[in-house]
């Protein structure tokens, strides 16, 4: 799709679709961002207009992520996976490149693993929450008694099967020090991938700013990931925190990729490469920054594209029209600090990223 910005034009292809399928959840995690969204399902509409939207703008691959809420929760799970598949076969010249589902753990099984290993949709990774090795934290974090149990439980049937092995971390201050003993339990299970995340300033976490990390909090995060992936190499071990790129850029995706560039666009995808879809069919930028581009309901794909590529929002998330110390980085282009966290701390989307220590 071409996106007009003020002086020139962007030609950009929607490379990852995030389902948030239901708003329901059996935990009460305290950094919970939906936790005053309404708890409604995605209906099967909803999801075939997004994609008869999604998929004539993407290239030749493109990745989905289902999440919620806990989106095992939602009655028609299996349908919405059976829809996404057979809407990308149909299309020419896209393919799934790999999907992934989220969830905490606690209502998966073995049939529910047996069915996800028919279902399909490119390389298929089981992210399981774990935001502990210590089973109390864990639990306390989750506000679900059993969580941790039922977390390992699931990751056990994960590496097990057909499906690809990853667990989540959400790291708030006090569990920086507990990275590496993440990385071990992981090793101990057999996962092959381990995402880490900082908790973004979104629903419960603009209330307890304890949850947050600082500058100084951050760079430490970063160092930790970037020793950990020396010292596990046999892990993926990874962020989706755009700020990493200020610290050994090459160490990351985009290699000795030229970054100078005017239109080269890295880092923060949200609304660029990336959307979210919420239950009620709002898309947004990310699942973390809550901007209502557009309501896919009652409208066709010609629609949609139109409110979305006139989007003031999109523009300027594509132009990288960010403020601060954004806007002078020499980074400015490769990482565009996170959207989210600007958005949740100041208001403002487009301030600079108040966790970068740069």
């Amino acid at each position: 799709m071409i996106i007009e910005g003020i002086d020139k034009k962007f030609e950009v292809f929607l490379e990852m679709i995030q389902f948030e399928i239901t708003g329901r959840c059996n935990m009460q995690c305290k950094h919970c961002r939906a936790w005053k969204e309404p708890k409604n399902d995605m209906t099967l509409e909803i999801v075939d207009k997004v994609l008869s939207f999604a998929i004539p703008e993407a290239g030749k691959e493109i990745r989905f992520t289902i999440s919620g809420g806990e989106p095992l929760l939602h009655p028609d799970f299996f349908k919405i996976l059976d829809l996404i598949k057979n809407k990308v076969s149909k299309a020419k010249n896209t393919k799934i490149d790999h999907t992934v589902i989220t969830t905490n753990g606690s209502l998966v099984n073995k049939e529910v693993i047996q069915k996800l290993e028919k279902v399909g949709l490119g390389e298929l990774f089981l992210q399981v929450s774990l935001d502990s090795s210590e089973k109390k934290v864990h639990d306390d974090f989750r506000g679900f008694p059993g969580a941790f149990e039922k977390a390992i439980s699931a990751i056990k049937l994960v590496v097990n099967s057909k499906l690809t092995s990853m667990i989540r971390t959400t790291i708030i201050p006090a569990q920086i020090s507990n990275m590496e003993r993440m990385i071990k339990l992981a090793d101990k299970y057999g996962v092959k991938r381990v995402s880490f995340g900082p908790v973004i300033p979104s629903g419960k976490a603009q209330i307890d700013k304890s949850l947050i990390l600082n500058k100084n909090q951050k760079k430490k995060f970063i160092e930790n990931i970037l020793l950990l992936k020396k010292k596990y190499p046999y892990i993926s071990i990874s962020t989706e925190d755009p700020v990493k790129f200020s610290m050994c850029s090459k160490e990351w995706d985009y290699g000795d990729s030229d970054y100078s560039r005017e239109d080269f666009i890295g880092g923060c995808s949200a609304g660029i490469t990336n959307i979210n879809v919420l239950a009620d069919g709002t898309i947004t930028p990310c699942s973390m920054m809550l901007k209502p581009i557009t309501n896919v309901k009652n409208k066709n794909p010609q629609e949609i594209l139109k409110d979305y590529t006139s989007s003031k929002i999109i523009r300027n998330l594509v132009e990288r029209n960010v403020k601060g110390k954004c806007k002078t980085c020499e980074f400015g282009r490769l990482c565009g600090g996170c959207r989210a966290t600007a958005y949740g701390i100041s208001g403002d989307y487009l301030a600079e990223d108040p966790t970068c220590w740069k």
